[in-house]
């Protein structure tokens, strides 16, 4: 009678091992979380969409441009040939 567990009998034993179970769940789920984390560079389900290849051509026409490496000619040419590619 000395290691019952206060009268719980056997159901503390079970108690203890589904508690051991869930800590055990949640050590994996928490690193899983976190190695997604540090890999995309976002936490959480507030994700951004990705964003296309297209989008980062833009990006990088727009760019220089605004810099002066490449003139208005080569520039408008250069977004028709990509909006041209949908």
């Amino acid at each position: 009678m000395m290691w019952d567990w206060y009268g719980w009998g056997g159901a503390g034993a079970w108690l203890m091992l589904l508690f051991m179970v869930l800590f055990a769940a949640g050590v994996v789920v928490g690193f899983v979380y976190l190695v997604r984390a540090l890999t995309t560079g976002t936490a959480g389900s507030h994700q951004e969409t990705p964003r296309t290849r297209r989008d980062d051509a833009r990006e990088v026409l727009r760019r220089r441009y605004a810099a002066g490496e490449i003139e208005r000619e080569e520039f408008l040419r250069r977004r028709q040939d990509l909006d041209d590619d949908v």
